[in-house]
């Protein structure tokens, strides 16, 4: 009775393993020295401090979703909390993301995704996560070269 739980679980960490080794691979692919990254569900975050980038990957069945963002061009970083009050007014989380706006005025505001309830019934830890980033953005941008 417990061979096959441990087997799925062997398989979960299994899987991780490969995604966060996939993550690091694809950012030493665009020279990055990736410093500091969170990894959850399938998705991964990680900053390069000396090159003032930030590298993000989702992997949702197979399909990759990659963002390379250049601090040095970014305004302002911002958590985007999308929910609805549900009965007894309670809140019901239906998106969390890290929304990017640059100086340019023409370019629209860029975000990565931590959390879908439509992919996912439940949230994990991705509200941290999405607080601890915007924090740890912000505290980049300060020192990042201003937006022209």
């Amino acid at each position: 009775m417990i061979v096959p739980i441990v087997a799925v679980e062997q398989r979960k960490k299994g899987k991780a393993r490969k995604f966060q080794a996939n993550f690091l691979k694809l950012a030493a692919e665009r020279q990055l020295k990736i410093v500091q990254c969170d990894k959850w569900r399938f998705h991964a975050i990680g900053l390069d401090p000396a090159a003032k980038k930030l590298f993000y990957l989702k992997d949702k069945n197979g399909q990759q979703q990659e963002a390379l963002i250049d601090l040095t061009k970014v305004k302002s970083c911002k958590a985007v909390n999308i929910n609805r009050t549900a009965a007894e007014n309670r809140k019901i989380i239906d998106r969390l993301a890290l929304a990017f706006t640059t100086g340019e005025q023409a370019e629209k505001e860029r975000q990565l995704e931590f959390y879908n309830a439509q992919e996912y019934p439940s949230l994990t830890e991705e509200l941290g996560l999405l607080d601890k980033w915007q924090k740890l953005v912000s505290e980049q941008l300060k020192t990042a070269s201003p937006v022209g």
